[in-house]
């Protein structure tokens, strides 16, 4: 048996990744930026960037300098552009790795812009605008804008690449956030008209995350979008319906390590919170919270065991569940259970699980840990073994 089938794993299906990807450049008709970060929303990054080069994806982005590393310390050349702040200590590498930096106020590209030029680099930006997401980037109306962005532009050892924005509420379909993205959009078209109209171009503008390229196609109107959670086969969010066929790429697996059978007044896991109101048979399962299963779902969630649903009974431990299997036949040792994905014809969602957690399904993948393998599918067979620990 591989080692990964004796415990807990994640298959990542490139199938599927490359279906997600036909669907959503096909819809918007752009160039995509593949959003890699927190490893690839825990799917593996190093794997994903290779499939996403292959499918013929060329931008890549991430949240800060220790990812994007990894990635040109694994061969992956392509543009990266980094959200985050990068730490004076580490801008040399900015420079010589050819990355692209996120300038996020006139203060960053004024330190950014002394470091080159004391160094003799030209580094690579992006500037990034609030039009309002509230969280980083230059603040204020189109004039305003315009202003800060001429200034950030004198500045010496800067290549002025990009220019975006983040949609804050474009997942939603509530009338307020439909206005509100908008006005997003409107503040941002209308900066980069007064750019254009005193010819400044820049070659990437991008306004769209994947919610943005899903919902707001047409209103859009850059040469780039940024796809991140659609890629990987979710909705931005589970309620707002698409007519896109997103296919999830990651399902989650684990074992039935023990099948026991617990009379009638019989108590089940930490704090005794489940006591069996008649003869029951409990499989414990080998995955737990320290794997970035939710604990939050003791007692609500459900798994699935030879293709039927198995309800989760007492507390979600560090390393175990317990199910009640009482309904289904020839449970035994060894047998796979589905935490999230396929199992014959059920399927139980990642939304499904969120839904119950009270949280997202970003959160969820992004969770999954470090001592959980990824067992890379691509052909129905094993195309490799991420293994952290």
């Amino acid at each position: 048996m591989p080692t990964f089938l004796k415990r807990t794993w994640a298959t990542i299906n490139l199938d599927n990744l490359a279906h997600n990807i036909k669907e959503l450049t096909s819809h918007s008709g752009k160039d995509a930026m593949a959003v890699i970060k927190a490893n690839a929303y825990g799917h593996g990054d190093i794997a994903i960037a290779k499939e996403l080069i292959a499918l013929g994806i060329r931008e890549f982005a991430v949240s800060n300098i220790q990812e994007a590393m990894h990635l040109v310390d694994n061969g992956i050349n392509n543009d990266i552009l980094i959200f985050g702040n990068t730490p004076d200590s580490q801008m040399g590498l900015l420079a010589n790795s050819n990355l692209i930096q996120a300038i996020n106020s006139i203060d960053d590209a004024i330190t950014l812009s002394e470091f080159a030029s004391a160094n003799d680099m030209r580094i690579r930006t992006h500037i990034k605008l609030d039009t309002g997401m509230g969280r980083v980037g230059l603040r204020g109306n189109a004039a305003a804008l315009y202003d800060d962005v001429m200034k950030i532009l004198a500045l010496d050892g800067l290549k002025f690449e990009g220019i975006f924005t983040h949609l804050a509420a474009a997942d939603s379909e509530e009338p307020a956030d439909i206005s509100y993205t908008h006005s997003q959009i409107k503040l941002f078209d209308d900066t980069i008209a007064l750019l254009n109209a005193n010819d400044i171009i820049f070659r990437r503008i991008h306004i769209s995350n994947s919610a943005g390229s899903i919902y707001y196609r047409d209103e859009c109107k850059t040469n780039l979008d940024r796809l991140g959670i659609a890629i990987y086969g979710h909705k931005p969010d589970c309620t707002h319906d698409t007519d896109l066929q997103l296919k999830p790429v990651m399902e989650l697996k684990s074992t039935v390590c023990t099948v026991k059978s617990v009379s009638k007044g019989g108590s089940i896991g930490y704090g005794r919170t489940f006591t069996a109101q008649k003869d029951i048979i409990v499989a414990t399962v080998l995955v737990g919270y320290a794997d970035g299963y939710p604990r939050l779902l003791s007692g609500v969630g459900e798994v699935l065991i030879r293709g039927q649903r198995a309800p989760i009974i007492g507390r979600i431990c560090m390393d175990q569940i317990m199910v009640d299997v009482t309904n289904i036949d020839g449970i035994s040792t060894g047998d796979i259970v589905t935490l999230f994905g396929h199992d014959g014809d059920e399927y139980l969602s990642l939304d499904e699980i969120a839904t119950k957690c009270g949280t997202i399904n970003y959160e969820l993948l992004c969770g999954i840990g470090i001592r959980v393998p990824r067992v890379i599918y691509k052909n129905d067979k094993i195309n490799g073994i991420i293994e952290y620990l």
